[in-house]
């Protein structure tokens, strides 16, 4: 007895055929999903790597391939460190780097540290503006700072991320003065001298007032949450209590 023959016209073949290409397709889509997630995801780890190198500069002051940063920052920074501010309660993972490379037995030798880097975000004028900021051994002093994420207006606004300006950021004070008014002052008006913001002040960019303004606030805003938390970070534990 010669087999059926199916019918390609027939609505039952065109319902099959059509769940069947659903399902390629989606599992297609997902596989593309799950490739661009880890893609993007890699190209932000190596984006963060290069960061900490250029503000640390991990590479003694030579040229290097991004793609090496990973591997520059694994030898010179400690990541595992976490403190929190106890007014907030906010958590700063901390970047401990170290102009020494990391020792043989894992550790790092203390007298080389550099300093600390975290992550700080907030509002702008337009959108959010992320990233990261480097500080001495003591957090009193800036050390650099980056911006890894911006989306401000490009000519304006924008030049935040420029490095004429970034550099004006290095060598800020920024411990804890109960006499100045905030930690860091980005404006057109410079302070007048021998006042206690003469050095914690950045020139603003011309034209990107609001932009500046927007930064003035959000980097306050982080570095005293920061500040407490790294005041507070040797604070010891409480014991639990003992009981017979």
């Amino acid at each position: 007895m010669a087999g059926k023959t199916r019918d390609i016209n027939s609505p039952g073949f065109a319902l099959a055929f059509i769940g069947a290409l659903a399902v390629i397709l989606a599992a297609a889509v997902s596989v593309i999903q799950v490739t661009t997630v880890k893609v993007v995801a890699g190209n932000e780890s190596l984006r963060r790597s290069a960061v900490l190198v250029e503000l640390f500069d991990l590479a003694g002051g030579q040229a290097f391939d991004r793609k090496d940063a990973p591997a520059i920052v694994e030898k010179h920074t400690d990541q595992t460190m976490t403190i929190a501010d106890p007014k907030t309660g906010r958590k700063f993972p901390l970047v401990t780097a170290y102009r020494e490379p990391r020792r043989s037995d894992g550790g790092f030798n203390p007298e080389s540290l550099i300093g600390y880097a975290f992550e700080f975000d907030g509002l702008g004028f337009w959108a959010p503006i992320r990233g990261m900021l480097a500080v001495s051994p003591k957090a009193d002093s800036v050390i650099g700072i980056a911006f890894t994420d911006q989306k401000e207006t490009p000519g304006l606004g924008g030049r935040i991320e420029e490095k004429w300006f970034r550099e004006k950021f290095a060598g800020l004070s920024i411990f804890v003065e109960p006499k100045a008014p905030k930690l860091i002052n980005i404006s057109l008006q410079e302070p007048p001298s021998g006042t206690h913001m003469v050095n914690r002040h950045v020139d603003a960019i011309s034209g990107a007032t609001q932009t500046c303004m927007a930064l003035d606030r959000l980097l306050n805003e982080n570095l005293e949450s920061f500040q407490r938390a790294f005041g507070n970070r040797a604070a010891p534990q409480p014991q639990a209590e003992k009981h017979d």
